[in-house]
């Protein structure tokens, strides 16, 4: 329909189909993600990097162009940005359901609300508003997720 770049594009951009869902497809694709990434293997915190920037390089790659051909700027139903953004908000943490479960409310919280710098970063344009907001919802979310590890286990609590 779209020609084979403009198809490969939508697959990427909708984070293969799952922002098509029709009720929160921002939440299914978190959702989708840290799963995802908590059933993968543990790497070092060098490969999640390494994803988080290939997600950041293919959400710029294709969400303009997505965008573009929908002549709609962010529809709900591009979440590649949710992806970036989940994965950023889990680097560093210890591999523990809670831990991503905490990471997964954090980062809803922060990409739902946009608190500044977020909302000021949405502002950007094209696809690096689309992907930097939620990188920052991320790394707010990863700081935040941080914290309370290092609360957990510091001698404060025990």
């Amino acid at each position: 329909m779209f020609g084979n770049k403009m198809s490969l594009s939508y697959v990427i951009a909708t984070g293969f189909g799952v922002g098509y869902l029709p009720w929160m497809p921002g939440t299914w694709a978190s959702l989708v993600a840290v799963a995802t990434l908590f059933l993968i293997p543990d790497f070092s915190i060098w490969v999640y990097l390494a994803v988080a920037i290939a997600l950041l390089g293919a959400g710029l790659l294709t969400v303009n162009r997505v965008q573009e051909n929908a002549q709609i700027n962010d529809p709900s139903w591009i979440v590649i940005d949710e992806y970036f953004g989940m994965t950023v908000a889990v680097l560093g943490l210890p591999k523990q359901l809670g831990w991503y479960a905490i990471a997964f409310i954090f980062f809803r919280f922060f990409d739902i609300k946009k608190i500044s710098p977020i909302n000021h970063l949405e502002r950007l344009p094209g696809s690096w508003g689309v992907m930097l907001d939620d990188g920052m919802a991320g790394f707010l979310a990863a700081l935040c997720a941080q914290i309370l590890v290092y609360l957990m286990n510091s001698s404060f609590y025990k």
